[in-house]
């Protein structure tokens, strides 16, 4: 037992020994090593950053200000008005102009009617007041010539004396400068077709010896069928 216990404690003596100059040697070499990196030359190298590129934003260019501009005053000269001599300029005093007198067309005087005229006027009625002067001139000078031209011309059908027929056929036409003749009618009825054909006829036969108006004119006579 005793032989155990002295083993046990030699162990534990050599055992913390070894330890002890085991860390001795283990701080030698700290020492040489921290020794040696103090020697050493150590060089830093400054690694540049790259520059960031700036991109330069175009700022508006401020509107240049208007200078205001201040006027100088000029001092006024006063000039001498010297007071010129105006002559007087005599104007011709214009012509008075002559007024344009216009002529009215003078209305002729009708000529006198007497009453075997005034009969075949009276065919007209009121429409005789609305033709020209002109033209009443004529009918009023010339109406009856043309009854008694017509009257040359004018014979009795036969067969009208044989049955006695008698009466007044009243007829129209329109005469022309020419002498020719329109719408030739008859306005009124002698109440015997035979009469009023030969009245027809007879007009036909007798207008070229018409006194010619100026214009177209309207003609109305009467013929008269009558038995002795």
């Amino acid at each position: 037992m005793k032989v155990l216990l002295v083993v046990v404690l030699s162990v534990f003596i050599h055992f913390s020994f070894y330890s002890f100059v085991h860390e001795e040697t283990i701080e030698q070499k700290i020492t040489k090593d921290n020794h040696k990196s103090t020697n050493s030359k150590i060089t830093y190298v400054k690694i540049k950053a790259p520059k960031a590129k700036q991109t330069s934003i175009a700022k508006p260019k401020p509107k240049p200000q208007k200078k205001e501009v201040v006027k100088k005053e000029i001092p006024k000269v006063e000039k001498k008005i010297t007071p010129k001599t105006t002559k007087k300029v005599i104007k011709p005093k214009p012509k008075p102009q002559k007024k344009e007198v216009v002529k009215k067309p003078v209305k002729k005087k009708l000529p006198n009617i007497d009453k075997p005229t005034q009969t075949f006027l009276d065919l007209y009625g009121k429409e005789f007041d609305n033709f020209s002067q002109e033209t009443k001139i004529y009918l009023i000078k010339n109406i009856r010539n043309i009854a008694s031209i017509t009257k040359i011309f004018l014979e009795y059908p036969y067969m009208s004396i044989q049955a006695g027929q008698s009466g007044v056929s009243v007829v129209e036409f329109m005469l022309y400068p020419n002498g020719t003749i329109t719408d030739l009618k008859i306005i009124k009825t002698s109440k015997y077709f035979l009469l009023d054909d030969n009245t027809i006829e007879t007009i036909e036969a007798a207008y070229s010896d018409y006194p010619r108006p100026s214009k177209p004119t309207v003609i109305r006579i009467y013929v008269k069928y009558i038995l002795n």
